[in-house]
């Protein structure tokens, strides 16, 4: 009985370990199912986490693509998509490349750089729910190349390399409104006076302007000094004098009119007497012993900035700030006046296409009065010719007369007239009735020694002086000279252009310039074929246009 108790007892204890085991091993079983679940999703979701970001960075550099596409043609300053790859870009720029300030919009001419924003977004997310690797921001910039191309040059009204006498009751004024008639003058000074007009900027390389009653409707730009006295003037634009030459003590610009106006800026390297208004501000770049004084008649309605002091009399006033002792001003820039430009004959590129007909001295005088057959004949001739050049130099010392009676012209075509000398007393030149085209009519003066490159001075090549009053090489404009709406006249020489009781429509270009009593001029452009009268000078540049550069930083912001 005891015995079969104890098998009872055994067998009881070992079915309870059993039992046991098989808990554990369940309860062991279901750990290592649930690490693999666990580990299986961690893994999952890596993964797809590394695919969207994958899916993301991709889908943002699409958009810095598709922004630089778009930056070359047809720019837009914000762009998304709404099918896959999905990205949105922004664009910036900043004038400023090495402290960058930037703007939103599409890149200007002037802009240096362009920064694209870019946000991608991945086509397939993150399995475990929203991650930060759904969406990738990059940040790309690049150079932009702004691309300047030198400005078209348009000559002056008026060019002398040395100008002699003085602007009297001399009108100046452009027969459009768009282009200025300036004066442009190598060597010499401008000495304006008795209610005289001249609608367009002075310019002067080594000389000085002074006006009294002399409006300039331009600016005036002088190596020397500008003295502005009298009964008024008034001068529209900007005024810069360097002061060469002047003494220490001695005013580079000096306005004592009380009167009168400069509606611009005045810049100066020395001392600056005003007694007139200045609308616009004043500097003077010169040294800490300059100054600048504004008399009791004298009102600045702009800023004062002195390298010196600055003195303010009676009721004088400055409206602006006022700086002195001021440093760092930068040096003036030298008036941009070129050096002479040569036009020898014949002359092959000047008057390429141009029929040449030379003037018959045998047959036809060289004094053109009533009658003379062969300046008669060039109306028809220019009508079935063409454009024509008139080879006079034949007439020899004495040159062409255009005499007070001398016949109308009328031009269907251009015509050049080459000789030695030219006295125009009389000249009327007119185009056919509904002719809407502008003809153009050359007195030339021939300047045969190519010198530019030595020393870019005029070089007369004329025969002996005959009349030491009127010599040889002389443009003699008097009188009378009634041109055409459609017609533009230019007179070239390297010895002397006078002007005298004359009215002149189109250029004047002279080695030397002289104006005399009641002379006229309006300014119509006509500049030689093929001839660049800016060669001197560096050509002044503009900004046109622009073009994308390399790529200068490319970063990963989120």
């Amino acid at each position: 009985m005891f015995l079969k108790q104890n098998r009872l007892f055994s067998q009881r204890d070992e079915r309870g370990s059993t039992l046991l085991a098989v808990i554990g091993l369940a309860l062991v079983t279901s750990v290592i199912g649930v690490t693999v679940v666990t580990a299986t999703i961690n893994g999952l979701g890596v993964t797809t986490s590394a695919r969207a970001g994958v899916q993301a960075r991709a889908a943002a550099e699409a958009g810095v693509d598709r922004a630089l596409v778009a930056i070359q043609s047809g720019c837009t300053t914000t762009f998304q998509t709404t099918t896959a790859p999905r990205y949105k870009y922004s664009l910036q720029h900043s004038i400023s490349s090495t402290t960058p300030i930037w703007v939103t919009g599409c890149p200007t001419n002037a802009s240096t750089l362009i920064k694209i924003t870019s946000t991608g977004y991945a086509a397939n997310t993150t399995v475990t729910g929203a991650s930060p690797s759904d969406s990738r921001i990059v940040e790309a910039v690049y150079a932009n190349v702004p691309i300047f191309v030198p400005a078209p040059v348009i000559e002056p009204a008026v060019y002398a390399n040395t100008m002699e006498g003085d602007f009297k009751n001399f009108v100046l004024n452009s027969a459009l409104s768009s282009i200025a008639a300036d004066v442009q003058i190598k060597n010499g000074n401008v000495i304006c006076s008795n209610g005289a007009t001249i609608d367009g900027s002075i310019l002067l390389a080594n000389g000085y302007v002074k006006l009294d009653r002399c409006d300039v409707n331009g600016a005036i730009h002088v190596s020397k000094y500008v003295d502005i006295s009298g009964l008024g003037t008034v001068v529209k634009k900007d005024i810069i004098a360097i002061g060469q030459g002047v003494a220490s003590g001695s005013d580079v610009v000096k306005l004592s009119s009380g009167i009168g106006e400069v509606r611009g800026n005045i810049s100066s390297a020395g001392n600056l007497q005003i007694d007139d208004l200045v609308q616009g501000s004043v500097s003077l770049s010169g040294t800490a012993a300059n100054s600048v004084k504004v008399g009791s008649s004298g009102q600045v309605q702009g800023n004062v900035v002195s390298s010196g002091s600055v003195v303010v009399s009676g009721s004088g006033k400055i409206d602006g700030t006022t700086s002195t002792n001021f440093t760092g001003l930068a040096p003036l820039p030298a008036p941009r006046v070129p050096d002479w430009t040569d036009i020898p004959y014949p002359n092959t590129s000047a008057w390429a296409g141009y029929t040449v007909l030379t003037w018959p001295v045998a047959t036809s005088s060289c004094m053109i009065g009533n009658s003379n057959a062969f300046w008669d004949s060039l109306a028809t001739k220019s009508a079935t010719t063409g454009n024509i050049v008139v080879d006079a130099r034949g007439c020899g010392a004495a040159g062409l007369e255009f005499q007070n009676n001398i016949r109308n012209i009328e031009l269907s075509a251009n015509i050049t007239f080459i000789a030695w000398k030219f006295n125009v007393d009389k000249l009327v030149a007119t185009t056919p009735v509904n002719s809407l085209a502008t003809r153009y009519l050359w007195f030339m003066v021939p300047d045969n020694i190519n010198d530019t490159g030595a020393d870019g001075k005029p070089t007369p090549t004329c025969p002996a002086v005959v009349d030491p009053n009127n010599p040889v090489g002389t443009i003699l404009l008097t009188n009378e000279a009634n041109i055409a709406p459609t017609i533009a006249a230019m007179a070239y020489t390297p010895c002397k252009i006078i002007s005298d009781r004359n009215f002149w429509r189109g250029q004047l270009y002279g080695g030397t310039m002289e104006f005399l009593q009641q002379a006229q001029l309006t300014y119509v452009p006509v500049g030689v074929p093929g001839v660049n009268f800016d060669a001197s000078l560096p050509p002044i540049l503009v900004l046109s246009s622009s073009k994308l550069g390399g790529r200068v930083s490319f970063r990963e912001l989120r």
